[in-house]
């Protein structure tokens, strides 16, 4: 009896990932690859791929039943073309990471622009150990999350943020990293906009001054703010400054916490 339930349940489970793996595209998308999880999301991943395999990948219809994550890794290309993006960011969750790659703008520079997207679910978008040619801030002005929005910037030369940088998601970033970037300075007020921050991390760059307003005020959503290994007086001042008009409970790494 138990072996026959056995039986079952193996043929269940077979089924139901044949039905499953369905959801990656049928027409050959190499040197991209795809992978269907449990949670009905597949995801494709790009490795040494050029821009015409990008965009080979942004022209097949309702690719993964709307749902897919996406990677770009040890790949050089002009970007990620908009209608890929409107894909991506339409996605029932999104989760974009670009690795190890070097990238021309967020979209091929002289491209259509992204339009307005709309996505249920979560979304995180990484961009690691890359190289970007522009930052065109602006191609993800008219996105909108309707939960956790993550922005991570991560080992990838950022000298500044542009005008433009604000424009995000309209101001819509819940946690925002920008660790070894190189970014040496921020402007008076940079993050604002992001009304709902709750999660700031600033680790070794190359700051050489801290605007004290930088954030909204008050900034009742901020939970976590990292400035680890950044400047020596100038940000123990603000620290302080800041800490003193933050919500009770912020978890902080700063210069020498404890000493304001």
């Amino acid at each position: 009896m138990k072996s026959y339930q056995l039986i079952i349940l193996f043929a269940f489970l077979s089924c139901g990932l044949a039905a499953i793996e369905e959801k990656c595209p049928s027409t050959d998308i190499k040197p991209c690859t795809c992978k269907t999880y449990f949670d009905g999301a597949c995801i494709i991943t790009c490795s040494l791929a050029g821009q015409a395999d990008i965009d080979r990948i942004a022209d097949i219809p309702n690719l993964c039943d709307g749902h897919v994550h996406f990677v770009l890794v040890h790949s050089k290309v002009s970007g990620i073309p908009a209608k890929l993006w409107k894909v991506l960011l339409t996605s029932k969750t999104v989760d974009i990471t670009i690795k190890h790659a070097g990238i021309q703008g967020l979209i091929p520079p002289g491209s259509e622009s992204v339009p307005k997207v709309y996505t249920p679910g979560e979304a995180v978008i990484k961009i690691d150990h890359s190289k970007v040619g522009q930052w065109d801030w602006k191609q993800l002005e008219n996105f909108y999350s309707e939960k956790e929005l993550t922005l991570v910037i991560d080992d990838t030369p950022l000298s500044a943020l542009g005008e433009d940088f604000e424009s995000i998601a309209e101001g819509q970033i819940h946690k925002l990293t920008i660790d070894s970037t190189g970014l040496t300075s921020i402007k008076s007020k940079q993050f604002e906009t992001f009304k709902d921050l709750s999660s700031l991390s600033l680790q070794n760059n190359k700051l050489t001054s801290v605007s004290r307003d930088m954030v909204a005020r008050p900034a009742k959503s901020l939970q976590f703010l990292s400035l680890k290994k950044e400047l020596q007086l100038s940000v123990r001042i603000f620290s302080c400054w800041l800490l003193n008009r933050l919500p009770a409970g912020l978890e902080s790494t700063l210069v020498q916490p404890g000493r304001c």
